[in-house]
């Protein structure tokens, strides 16, 4: 049987830092490979073109990961809405799975809570303020930001989700930031240099706006990201495996967390 495998890795970010540690590799892979998706996913893939009846194969990487707390700007005020060329900010502008800018009574909505704001800065914390403060939260699977908007209610990734949609509807990009067991927010304005600066803000929990006292390890960001063995874009790239043959094996996938001391 041929079996193809694909697993999520943590990558390289401003407030992020990563190596391996240790990796090991069965005989049975012929093809171990890296791979960048849409900038924000890193995925490593495993080939092992024949393996054996009753064979038992076992893959494991050992990464550190280290990140470092982020703080809000000091004077928010200097910051500007991007074009929507703008080569960091326009793939986070348009629909992504469950996520729809283009609603209408969501737009209507957005630019009557952001007409009389000075600065985009103040724009988005409007945004911001809106979801924490009309949206329930609720347990339950993600939705569309659609019902999410229109039922005031929907779990801890629906309101990151209609959050980056109702941003995306004022023409700010903005994208979910996936971590170890949950998820935040990042919004993008531009110095003037048109330098990009992506701000985090939790939507659940603590009011964190603009930066973030207690980091969490980044799996992946953005929420639309193209897999080559997918025909549908995926909002979150989990690790997944495909097998040819008449015989279907058990793949097992353990992420573990261990604290440094």
């Amino acid at each position: 049987m041929n079996l193809f495998v694909t697993i999520p890795v943590p990558r390289e970010w401003p407030e992020q830092s990563v190596s391996v540690v240790d990796e090991t590799i069965p005989t049975e892979a012929s093809k171990v490979r890296d791979r960048e998706l849409n900038g924000g996913v890193r995925q490593v893939t495993v080939a092992v073109p024949r393996l054996q009846p009753r064979t038992e194969v076992r893959f494991l990487m050992t990464y550190q990961v280290r990140t470092s707390q982020i703080n809000p700007p000091a004077d928010p005020t200097v910051f500007l809405k991007p074009k929507s060329s703008h080569r960091d900010g326009k793939t986070h502008l348009g629909t992504s799975p469950q996520i729809n800018p283009r609603n209408s009574k969501i737009r209507k909505l957005v630019k009557q809570l952001t007409a009389d704001q000075p600065t985009p800065w103040q724009e988005v914390e409007t945004i911001y303020n809106w979801v924490r403060d009309n949206v329930e939260l609720r347990d339950g699977d993600a939705r569309d930001i659609d019902n999410v908007f229109k039922d005031r209610h929907g779990c801890a990734e629906d309101l990151t989700g209609l959050f980056v949609g109702m941003c995306r509807a004022n023409k700010i990009p903005a994208r979910i930031v996936w971590v170890t067991g949950s998820q935040y927010a990042e919004f993008m304005l531009i110095d003037e240099t048109k330098q990009a600066h992506w701000f985090p803000c939790l939507l659940v929990g603590p009011r964190e706006f603009g930066g973030l006292s207690e980091p969490r390890i980044i799996l992946q960001k953005g929420d639309s990201i193209k897999v080559p063995e997918k025909k549908q874009r995926q909002k979150y790239v989990a690790e997944f495996a495909t097998c040819k043959g008449n015989v279907k094996p058990v793949v097992r996938f353990v992420r573990r967390q261990v604290p440094v001391e």
